[in-house]
């Protein structure tokens, strides 16, 4: 018997930015196409994540309850993403944020602490501390 997990859709606020970033445990791409739809008002497409255990998308998005925007990190299988893994997608989305607030040449420090940032918001939903 398959063991089926619930989609856990977790929200992470970095303050200092204008975005918020969305973790998802489990993909279920029905329940993130009813939570969010493209910033440009278009359902998202979901065959980004065909390949691998996690992917970022690609742009920025709407939480459809809340007209928050943000980021988004999807996790098929959660508890088999690595470290390396984890600093791969970090590293997607902090050049998203870097892009979307126009920032072309982030300074080396803030750009290794959104990474990092990131990174352990990743880490603490695969822990399950979140």
């Amino acid at each position: 018997m398959m063991n089926m997990k619930k989609t856990i859709i977790h929200q992470f606020d970095p303050v200092i930015y204008p975005i918020k970033l969305w973790v998802i445990s489990e993909m279920d791409g029905v329940i993130i196409q009813r939570s969010f739809r493209s910033s440009n008002g278009s359902e998202l497409d979901m065959s980004e994540s065909e390949g691998g255990i996690c992917y970022t998308y690609g742009s920025l998005v709407v939480n459809k309850k809340t007209k928050d925007y943000g980021f988004m990190v999807v996790m098929k299988r959660d508890k088999t993403l690595n470290v390396g893994g984890i600093a791969h997608e970090a590293t997607h989305v902090a050049r998203l944020v870097w892009e979307h607030i126009m920032e072309d040449y982030p300074a080396r420090e803030a750009d290794a602490y959104l990474v990092q940032w990131v990174s352990d918001c990743i880490d603490k939903v695969i822990k399950n501390k979140e």
